[in-house]
């Protein structure tokens, strides 16, 4: 192969030469110029594009692109962890043209809502920040100092500045976008000298999902396009060495969906639903290099996406591009040619004309006619000399005929000045500082004013803020001074070394982090109640106190004895950001001498392990034994005192301050003695501050220095406390220190104050930690997958079956992604239809609920036949109309030829063949994964990610999928030829089915029921029922339960892998918790168990087909009884076979999750082990890697709203937007509804008492001879069917886990009755008639109870 490419090269080379020889001698003029910088370099051209296409061809066999992608999903895995990676990049340590940047735009179809948002990272703490937000009824929505985008002194790394944040909750799939801040209304594209437009405060919170895959244009531009560019350029040997050099350029593109809830000032919140493009990308940009550039992002109102853009540099004749289309059924299609010259549209003229029209050649040969209108341009100033503009063309477009909205962007040169100084540097307050001397880190005592106290690590969270604070003495407006109180912090090192002095202090905290980490047995609070203890009572060295007074001395000299102290705890991890750790720990106040000091330092320490604090920080997943500083500060005799936010501490308004305040020390306030006051301010767009509102408390109590030591309340005289505690100057000089102070820390903060004779003294400030929590919108759908238009088709048959309720999100983040990897690739080789990965396309999720695309489903079947109104049927229960037909037809258009339809399904015959052989490999090669066991949480995730890249996990994923397909084409073949003979073609498919060989998933009641018989035999049955499930399972698992015993082992061997919601690895299998197995065991015992063991009667296919009495032609009938029916029974047997190794695969996923589980509690980065898996595969690492607690945080919020989405509960069908049912209960009067009709499963009529059992947890309700009325069964009802007389779903299909094992048991059964959990009552009298499909209520619940059954 090899050599045939270097011939090929040659070749072309010599005919290039050949071409280049006869233009020479024909003296071609070449192409005229249309201007000097768009001139095309002749007659060199046509050879060295041909030149470069063939070193392209060579080069791109070495590179991931998309076709390489599809064909091969291992190689596809390894480029999305490498490109995932690069999308978690947020560093902004950049190089001196360094980029990093993250932008968005999106639009919702009417163009009425509309969004474009921009972090550009950048070096030396810079931002360049665009953000536009269009409402209905409020217009454009931009930055106050919109169009200068430049942010400076940003702190910290991500992407986030001026209230615009980016954040990744699974890299490549999802993205959290929030703003919090003020916004102007109404752009401007010049900067005037009085700026009148209102300002608003602006929240809002959006979801980033994608519905695509992603275009890295590293390796995905056509090398037509590539060709071209390089072969227009001049070639110097400096260009020709930039394209030999390695590229560290990394840019991609997705389009998704955005949606969230938006809320302006106070108005009521509106939700919103948006869809664009996302574009990452990072490496060098050189804004002296820019000149023109144009790129247009499209999506269009059948889900189709557009993009083509050019540019060119400055000092370059010529422009380079790059284009995709990516379908709505997912596959992208590189754009090879386009006529959309830069030239033409933008080097004449400011902007390009408002309408143009161009075309884009497709790699697949279409050619596709874009008609752009630009509504309204927004422009933006990049750069901090304006040296860019860039123009945000809000548009609408038609492509081919279909409508379409989207950005047209405009980039050029810009010569305009900047007219905006370039801000101050400030001191960075809002990190610690990088370099600690050594001498210092171990110091025990260290001033506030010593630069290395402002060390969180050393001083804590309190003591290292109020070091910050004492710095800034002195840099605010003379009128804006404030006053630390003197004082010196006892560091973490003090604490370490009394630890580590005193043996039994060192054994008492190692015993409670034992104890807390599950290391160990044993009671927490008497563990920590022993620590405190010995912290209290064990004396501070003789060195440590001589050094204190030594620095007592220092700072306050002589006039020691007549002042009082505070003596303060400071936590490392306290008052930061993510957690404030407010009020868990001790402060001691009105201290006088130093004896006493050191007396209240212990029990500042003890404080560390009170009850309170230890259960907080074990909640937020930090450290138990996380050491601690002690602040000693003297106090003030406050006249007045509180504290002050510099933003609403509800919602952020950076124009609000809001001041609480009482006589006296703020002791009352920050522990609500009292009612405090309440003042806001408001700022205007001068910043001027005024007040806004005062709220005069009660203030019935105030705190004072007591002149004895300590404090003392006293209750307020009633005039004094009818009147502001704080007179308005000084209130409005609190409002401007606060708002002097969020600018050097970068963040709103919350401030302790204190006034003595209008000097205004800083006690603490810490950032405001309650305004950017996630809103309960976020919580129910930060994991919903998006939908390319409105337009789509979901329905929760099927798999509410699979999986009914709610995922966790570690099981949407790392299993059932992989699933829906695996069903594309499937989809792929079976039927030729591109992958979509990483967006989901078969799974999609709503509120945590796995729902079926109707759609993908659709586009599976229409390449092999024609799409019917009945083609669902079987699978959903759902006929449809015309109109889904022909929307299908239109959404898949070309369809293809018959001839192409014959291809393929000879395709799918051939990977049908051996679909359970491959199933087994694949699974060999899982197994061979997540064994080891390892010490640390953070080697046995790095095993778990090694493993899911590289494991075949997907491989078995796949070839499941396409034992699902085998199975569900033999179903169509079957139930066409019925249906051409039958009037009850539905009816006579579910009889052919029964009576065949056991199936797999049939197995596990009948093993069950063994076990059952075998403990009655050995006369243990009553013992065995006053056993709970642990006792059991251990008496199981000994020599004396005999038969019973070794039973119990066989079954955990074949079917340990199982259990209810089965796919979940929230949900351990059977083999990890068998205790879940003994209710069902015990309701065997509790029933009548037959002496005999039921035989299924296994009828010859022969008398079946001949029961229909079906006028088949003798053909036919041969066809049925030899072939046709042996088949699809087979393949049915076979799609659970592989579905029960599917699951087996995913058992190999939760062992090694609840092993990390189990480690990162020893590790106390989480309390417990079930909350795992409310995090994100993402968000684990993040934990392992930073140990934050705003993510401990954010997984406990949806662990405690987990209950609301496991309620919801979805129609069948779903056209748009899926949205639950609601109020289900009021919405039917089951009273006035007797007879329901659903789908027939398993002939038979029985009459019976109903029981209506939703939860599995609820099962022990079920009595021998009840009709289970529930929404959908799995494998984990399996043990309950035996004593069951009639099963009524509302979720189901012929062949899913309902349906065949009922056939197994031969239990009426009927499935797809909507309601039906709804519109029975546990108690009420039914007739469950499986032959017709009809459950008829025949009178209300007896008044005992008690069972009634008949046929």
């Amino acid at each position: 192969m090899d050599a045939f490419i270097w011939l090929s090269t040659l070749g072309v080379i010599l005919l290039a030469v050949i071409y280049f020889a006869v233009k020479l001698s024909a003296g071609s003029p070449g192409l005229p110029p249309r201007d000097a910088s768009h001139t095309i370099p002749w007659p060199w051209y046509t050879f060295k594009f041909y030149l470069v296409r063939v070193l392209l061809m060579i080069r791109r066999r070495k590179l991931l692109h998309i076709r390489r992608r599809a064909e091969d999903y291992k190689a596809m895995l390894k480029d999305f962890r490498e490109l995932a990676t690069f999308d978690c990049s947020t560093d902004t340590d950049l190089t001196p043209h360094g980029n990093n940047s993250f932008y968005v735009n999106g639009s919702d179809q009417t163009g009425a809502t509309r969004l474009v948002a921009c972090v550009a990272n950048r070096p030396e703490g810079r931002r360049d920040v665009w953000f536009l937000l269009r409402l209905p009824g409020l217009g454009d929505l931009v930055l106050p100092q919109h169009p200068h985008c430049v942010v400076d002194n940003i702190h910290g790394s991500g992407f986030s500045a001026a209230g615009l944040s980016f954040t990744v909750t699974d890299p490549l799939k999802i993205w959290r976008i929030s703003f919090n801040g003020l916004c102007r209304m109404g752009k401007r594209n010049e900067l005037d000298d009085e700026d009148r437009r209102p300002q608003v405060h602006l929240r809002c919170s959006f979801i980033w999902s994608t519905f695509t895959t992603y275009f890295n244009f590293s390796t995905d531009v056509s090398p037509c396009l590539l060709a071209e560019s390089i072969a227009k350029e001049t070639w110097t040997k400096e260009f020709l060495t930039k394209c030999c050099e390695v590229s560290t350029e990394h840019r991609l593109q997705q389009f998704g969906v955005l949606h969230g809830v938006v809320q302006v000032d106070d108005q009521t919140e509106r939700e919103v639903l948006m869809r664009g493009v996302r574009d990452r990308s990072r490496g060098t940009i050189d804004f002296s290099d820019i000149h023109r550039g144009i790129s247009i992002s499209i999506v269009l109102e059948d889900g189709m996406c557009v993009y083509v853009g050019t540019s060119c540099k400055r000092g370059s004749p010529l422009s380079s591009t790059s284009g995709y289309v990516i379908r709505a059924i997912g596959g992208v299609i590189p754009v090879v040619s386009t006529d959309l010259s830069l030239a033409d549209m933008m080097e004449n003229a400011e902007d390009p004309p408002i309408g143009f029209s161009f075309s884009a050649q497709l790699e697949t040969g279409k050619k596709l006619a874009v008609d752009v209108y630009i509504e309204d341009f927004v422009s933006f100033n990049i750069g901090s000399d304006w040296s860019v503009r860039q123009r945000e063309g809000l548009s609408r477009f038609t492509v081919d005929g279909v409508q379409g909205r989207g950005v047209c962007q405009l980039t050029r040169r810009s010569d305009e000045d900047c007219p905006v100084p370039s801000m101050k540097a400030q001191p960075r307050l809002y990190r610690d500082p990088a370099i600690v001397p050594d001498s210092e880190v171990s110091s025990y005592l260290l001033p506030l004013e010593a630069p290395s106290c402002q060390s969180s690590m050393l001083a804590g969270g309190k003591g290292s803020q109020l070091a910050k604070l004492t710095s800034l003495q002195g840099h605010l407006p003379p009128e804006f001074q404030f006053e630390v109180p003197r004082g010196f912090v006892i560091t973490t090192s003090a604490l370490q070394s009394h630890v580590e002095s005193n043996p039994a202090i060192h054994d008492a905290v190692k015993r409670q982090t034992a104890v807390s980490c599950a290391l160990s047995s044993g009671s927490l609070d008497e563990a920590r109640q022993r620590t405190a203890a010995l912290l209290t009572e064990t004396d501070i060295s003789s060195d440590h106190k001589r050094e204190i007074a030594r620095l007592f001395k220092e700072i306050f000299g002589d006039s020691m004895d007549q002042k009082t102290f505070a003596v303060r705890s400071s936590a490392v991890g306290e008052d930061g950001k993510q957690m404030s750790a407010a009020g868990q720990l001790d402060t001691f106040l009105g201290i006088q001498t130093v004896e006493k000091v050191f007396e209240e330092t212990r029990k500042c320490w003890a404080s560390q392990y009170s009850l309170r604090a230890v259960q907080y920080r074990r909640q937020h997943g930090q450290k138990i034994d996380s050491s601690m500083a002690v602040v000693i500060q003297e106090m003030v005799p406050a006249q007045t005192a509180g504290v002050i936010f510099s933003r609403d501490p509800l919602t952020g308004n950076p124009a609000r301050v809001i001041i609480n305040a009482n006589y006296g020390l703020g002791e009352s306030v920050a522990a609500g003695l009292s009612e405090a006051d309440t003042i806001t301010l408001k700022m205007d767009e001068s910043k001027n501050l005024s007040i806004l509102q005062k709220k005069i408390g009660s203030k019935d109590h105030a705190i004072f220095i007591s002149e004895d030591g300590g404090t003392e309340t006293k209750t307020l005289p009633k005039d004094v406390k009818s009147r502001c505690s704080l007179a308005e100057d000084v209130c409005v000089k609190l409002g401007h220190i606060a708002k002097e102070l969020d600018e050097y820390f970068g963040e709103g903060l919350d401030i302790e104050w204190a006034v003595v004779h209008d000097k205004i003294y800083l006690l603490q400030a810490r950032p405001i930690t309650t305004y950017d929590t996630p809103t309960q919108y976020e919580l129910m759908h930060e994991f919903d997958s998006g939908h390319p238009s409105d337009s789509s088709w979901l329905t929760s048959a099927n798999t509410q079956e699979v999986r009914p309720g709610c995922s966790s999100p570690l099981s949407l983040s790392a299993s059932t992604d992989i699933l829906d990897f695996g069903i594309q690739v499937s989809a792929y080789h079976d039927y030729g239809i591109p992958t979509s990965f990483p967006a989901c396309k078969f799974c999609n999720y709503h509120c945590n609920q796995m729902l079926l695309s109707v759609v993908a489903m659709s586009t599976c079947l229409l390449q092999i036949s024609e799409l019917q109104k009945d083609s669902f049927l079987q699978s959903i229960g759902v006929m449809f109309d015309d109109s889904f037909i022909d929307e299908m037809k239109h959404l898949h258009a070309p369809l293809p030829s018959a001839f192409k339809r014959i291809l393929n399904l000879g395709t799918i015959l051939k990977n049908f063949w051996d679909c359970k052989a491959r199933v087994e490999a694949s699974l060999r090669d899982v197994e061979g994964y997540f064994t080891q066991t390892f010490s640390t949480a953070q080697e046995q995730y790095d095993d778990i990610i090694h493993g899911r890249y590289h494991a075949d996990y997907p491989g078995v994923c796949q070839h499941y999928s396409t034992s699902f397909w085998k199975a569900t084409f033999a179903q169509l073949l079957l139930d066409g030829i019925l249906s051409r003979y039958s009037k009850h073609a539905e009816s006579d498919f579910v009889k052919l089915l029964s009576s065949g060989p056991a199936i797999e998933t049939a197995k596990p009641p009948f093993e069950i029921e063994q076990i059952a018989r075998a403990i009655k035999e050995d006369g243990q049955g009553e013992a065995f029922l006053k056993m709970t499930s642990e006792q059991a399972v251990r008496w199981l698992r000994t020599p004396p339960s005999g038969d019973a015993g070794r039973r119990f082992s066989a079954f955990l061997e074949n079917h340990g892998h199982r259990s209810l919601k089965e796919i979940g690895l929230e949900i351990k299998s059977w083999a990890m918790d068998p205790t879940q197995l003994i209710p069902s065991v015990q309701a065997y015992l509790k029933g009548h168990i037959p002496d005999e063991p039921k035989k299924k009667l296994e009828v010859p296919v022969s008398d079946l087909v001949d029961q229909l009495e079906l006028p088949l032609p003798s053909v036919v009938r041969w066809m049925l009884v030899k072939w046709l029916v042996p088949m699809t029974r087979s393949v049915v047997a076979e799609r659970e076979i592989c579905k029960s190794m599917y699951i087996k695969s995913i058992h190999h996923f939760k062992q090694a999750y609840w092993r990390l589980a189990k480690l990162m509690v020893n590790e106390g980065l989480i309390p417990d082990e079930e909350l795992l898996f409310y995090f994100s595969l993402t968000e684990i690492g993040q934990l392992l890697k930073e140990r934050a607690p705003s993510l401990v945080a954010r997984a406990h919020r949806r662990r405690r709203i987990e209950p609301e989405l496991e309620a919801k509960t979805f129609p069948r069908l779903m056209h748009g937007r899926p949205e639950p049912i609601v109020d289900e209960e009021d919405a039917y009067d089951s009273r006035d509804v007797t007879t329901l009709e659903g789908t027939p499963i398993c002939r038979g009529v029985i009459r019976g008492q109903a029981v209506v059992v939703i939860d599995l947890k609820n099962a022990t309700k079920i009595k021998k001879g009840d009709i289970l009325i529930t929404r959908t069964t799995d494998i984990g009802w399996s043990p309950y069917f035996p004593i069951l007389s009639g099963l009524v779903t509302e979720i189901g299909g012929v062949v899913s886990h309902g349906a065949i094992v009922a056939r197994e048991y031969g239990i009426p059964c009927v499935v797809n009755i909507p309601k039906a959990t709804s519109l029975i009552k546990s108690g009420e009298i039914v007739v469950v008639d499986g032959s017709r499909g009809t459950v008829e209520k025949q009178r209300p619940p007896t008044a005992n109870g008690a069972s009634v059954n008949g046929v």
